[in-house]
């Protein structure tokens, strides 16, 4: 069994009258990379784009191609252009369509789907994402012919044995692009979904057709919405016979690789920090003297007064980890540059990663202060799993940060992982969606979501091996239940 696939996609027309098709060109050639992941070998790939697509090669390319085809072999077909329908007959343009003969230089439809249907191909997958077009002149069209005519379609593929048809968008809607994407809204969505990028397309591992096509359903309008203000509709559709049990792709050797990757890639834990919040009494600080009050607000200048009445500790603190750093790595004085206290806070730059005290004044409770411990820019992260790191820093944090490549929006996390309803995964979060704590089964600590970063926290300050061992087991935790936003 193989695998085959005939890609069309026409972004730039030679008649200048005909409006581009942005971003079709991208479009294919990344629909080619998502099908070469999944078994489509780029020697079975027969793709036509812009100057290559003329209406003799398309007509030429398809039986030739199809031809080669043996039972059981799958066959994915993708065009991206123009189509448009003329007396209940669809075409689809070619790069030498003309506007002003319009229908005799376009490609009827129905004479492809009648060749790849004569083919022997056991299970066959056509997607058509044809885009508005702007030409208002064309004889005889009655400046309809932006979308194909859904009807012709569905009731060819009501006889057709094991074949299914994805379009964009339902007659009368336009598939729409995105400049920020630089990808057709719908083919992003159909790529990710092909690359496994996206959970909530698949089912257990699995691309089926009914899993893509409600993914699509959903995400494409919501995209839609965050993309244009106006309120612009474009409904995908799905037609065929033999949807329910029509896999399309089988990512699980995939997913799995990425999981064991990301078990022995330590690489993410660059991004890693290590972090303590300590509260303390105002007046117990050193530098608080009787005739001093409590502030009534938080200013710039109660920030500036903490400091002061910290000062000392500030010194011991950074005098007590410098000390301890030189012993336990064997730190030479240039190893370390130590950055004296000031608004608050100090710091120890090594050349391994990056050591911080702060203190300020509790905003909620203006008796107290909050002492601030941070380890981050990690560079070696092979050191945090030391003997002499724990040495230094055990007892200390109960709190690793993963700073997160790109920001995520809390409430697109957690309506994708409600929707994927994912049986040993919870949630609990603000009504604002500001943060989102995630139970798993199997992880310990608090796992706490927010737009930048995601926290594992301990009740208490703990050894350090503890800490990372912890989050490791959740981090792969999280790649196993592939979490949106969140699997790399």
């Amino acid at each position: 069994m193989k695998k085959f696939a005939i890609l069309i996609a026409i972004e730039n027309y030679q008649d200048p009258a005909i409006s581009p098709v942005p971003f079709a060109r991208r479009d294919a050639e990344e629909f080619s990379k998502a099908l070469e992941l999944n078994g489509f070998e780029k020697t079975n790939q027969r793709i036509l784009i812009d100057e290559q697509a003329t209406k003799e090669a398309i007509e030429s390319l398809v039986p030739k191609a199809i031809e080669q085809l043996k039972k059981k072999d799958v066959l994915f077909f993708y065009y991206a252009g123009h189509g448009f329908s003329k007396d209940a007959r669809n075409f689809i343009t070619s790069f030498d369509t003309l506007a002003a003969d319009w229908v005799s230089t376009s490609v009827p439809l129905n004479q492809l789907l009648t060749d790849i249907q004569a083919s022997q191909s056991n299970p066959i997958a056509l997607f058509l994402d044809c885009r508005e077009s702007d030409v208002k002149t064309v004889p005889d069209v009655r400046g309809n012919f932006d979308n194909l005519k859904e009807h012709p379609i569905e009731s060819f593929l009501n006889d057709a044995k094991h074949c299914l048809c994805f379009a964009a968008c339902k007659p009368g809607e336009n598939s729409y692009s995105s400049g920020s994407l630089k990808h057709g809204i719908w083919m992003y969505h159909v790529i990710e979904a092909l690359q496994g990028e996206a959970i909530l397309a698949l089912e257990r591992g699995l691309l089926t057709a009914n899993s893509l096509q409600n993914y699509l359903k959903a995400e494409v309008p919501r995209t839609l919405r965050k993309t244009f203000s106006e309120p612009y509709q474009q409904t995908p559709w799905m037609h065929g016979v033999h949807k329910d049990d029509f896999v399309l792709a089988d990512l699980r050797p995939i997913l799995q690789e990425r999981r064991d990757k990301a078990s022995n890639d330590i690489n993410y834990m660059r991004r890693l920090g290590f972090t303590a919040k300590v509260d303390q009494r105002l007046t117990s600080l050193s530098g608080w003297r009787k005739t001093y009050r409590i502030p009534d607000r938080y200013t710039d200048s109660t920030q500036s007064f903490v400091s002061n009445c910290a000062s000392d500790e500030l010194k011991k603190d950074l005098d007590s980890v410098f000390e301890a750093l030189k012993k336990a790595f064997k730190f030479g004085r240039r190893d370390l540059v130590v950055s004296q206290p000031e608004d608050g806070t100090g710091s120890i730059i090594t050349p391994y990663f990056n050591y911080s005290v702060h203190i300020e004044l509790n905003a909620d409770d203006l008796e107290e202060v909050i002492w601030i411990r941070t380890v981050d820019s990690i560079v070696a992260p092979e050191q945090i799993s030391t003997a002499a790191f724990s040495e230094v820093f055990d007892g200390v944090f109960d709190t690793l940060e993963l700073s997160l490549p790109t920001k995520v929006q809390i409430e697109d996390f957690i309506d994708a992982v409600e929707a994927a309803r994912i049986t040993d995964v919870s949630l609990d979060y603000d009504r604002d969606a500001t943060y989102c704590d995630i139970q798993i089964a199997g992880a310990s600590g608090k796992l706490r979501l927010s737009p930048g970063q995601l926290s594992l926290s301990h009740s208490v300050p703990t050894k350090t091996a503890k800490l990372i061992e912890s989050f490791v087991t959740t981090w792969n935790l999280i790649q196993k239940q592939s979490l949106p936003f969140l699997t790399r």
